[in-house]
């Protein structure tokens, strides 16, 4: 099952870095990145070039130019691009464990009519 991963990102490109490289390491490989950049530098721009340089994977980089116009936007225009059967937001200061996407897999492969799931998050510094 193909998961779209969203990822929200303004200025903050280590912080965007590390959440990619998350996406990267996890062992479900059928995945799409849609990045919405409202920053105005092109160093996120690079990072996400360098994404998919490292990846077969299809990755979509959106940039508004303008600071917080994606922010509720994204969710909006996630469901028309993307290609994935489910989608999980991943701001850019997050980072996935290496088996999220699996577990997300099989928790909508055996429970075909679920239409929403929530998970719990894990601070750290």
């Amino acid at each position: 099952m193909k998961i779209s991963v969203i990822v929200r990102t303004c200025n903050r490109p280590d912080f965007l870095e590390e959440a990619l490289a998350s996406i990267q390491l996890q062992t479900h490989k059928d995945w799409e990145v849609i990045v919405f950049d409202d920053g105005d530098t092109s160093e996120n721009q690079s990072i996400v070039n360098e994404f998919k340089d490292r990846t077969n994977n299809l990755v979509t980089y959106i940039n508004s130019g303008k600071q917080y116009h994606l922010f509720k936007e994204s969710w909006k225009i996630a469901p028309k691009i993307s290609q994935g059967e489910i989608m999980i937001r991943l701001d850019d200061d997050d980072i996935l464990d290496s088996e999220c996407l699996e577990y997300v897999d099989k928790v909508f492969s055996e429970t075909p009519d679920l239409d929403f799931a929530y998970g719990s998050s894990v601070l750290f510094n």
